[in-house]
């Protein structure tokens, strides 16, 4: 047996779409893509008080729970497990939502572990997780998510395959060196496991 572990907004599921869609409900207009900010103002050109109604709205509609799956990703994920993998998935979020997260993964069929980040001091509204403390803990063989920092911190935590999925916008940070961007987390599942493939022909 093998262990992988995942992120899950903009890595398994499409959070950007469930918020441009709830934001977009909460400011009676339909959201234009500005820039590939992650930063969700920048990203689609709100104010902050514009943001503040559309997670408002995300929330009073229970937005993690409405969050599609991204191509491939559910069928990627099962593949690993019918192969041996035991899944882990790390998802930085507030706890009050948990339940609608779980129902949501759960419909899909995943039925990994759950884990939830402690918060590091606040730094900003997007960077106050800190997931190396539960990645040296775990020790997957893969792991991937969509934010460059979270990737690095992946590195630095022992994690030998590390994939950074695009998911349409920069990262939050700058690329790091030694990690591999993909398209999609089947992408990422799929060089894992060719990677895994060549290791076992040369041992």
């Amino acid at each position: 047996m093998y262990k992988i572990a995942i992120d899950v907004d903009g890595v398994l599921l499409d959070f950007d779409g469930a918020w441009k869609l709830h934001a977009g409900l909460a400011l009676h207009r339909r959201l234009t893509r500005v820039s590939s900010a992650y930063d969700l103002g920048e990203r689609y050109g709100l104010t902050p008080a514009e943001v503040t109604l559309g997670w408002q709205k995300f929330h009073e509609l229970h937005g993690w729970g409405g969050c599609t799956d991204l191509p491939g990703a559910v069928e990627a994920v099962k593949t690993q497990i019918s192969k041996g993998a035991e899944l882990h998935v790390i998802t930085a979020m507030n706890p009050k939502a948990m339940d609608w997260r779980i129902r949501r993964l759960r419909e899909l069929g995943i039925s990994g572990r759950l884990h939830v980040p402690p918060r590091k001091v606040y730094r900003s509204a997007y960077g106050n997780w800190d997931k190396g403390p539960l990645l040296r803990r775990i020790r997957p063989a893969f792991y991937a998510d969509d934010q460059w920092p979270h990737c690095r911190v992946a590195r630095d935590a022992g994690v030998t395959f590390v994939a950074r999925i695009h998911a349409e916008h920069d990262g939050h940070g700058e690329p790091v060196t030694g990690i591999t961007e993909y398209r999609s987390l089947a992408e990422a599942l799929a060089a894992f496991d060719a990677e895994r493939s060549r290791a076992r022909q040369t041992a």
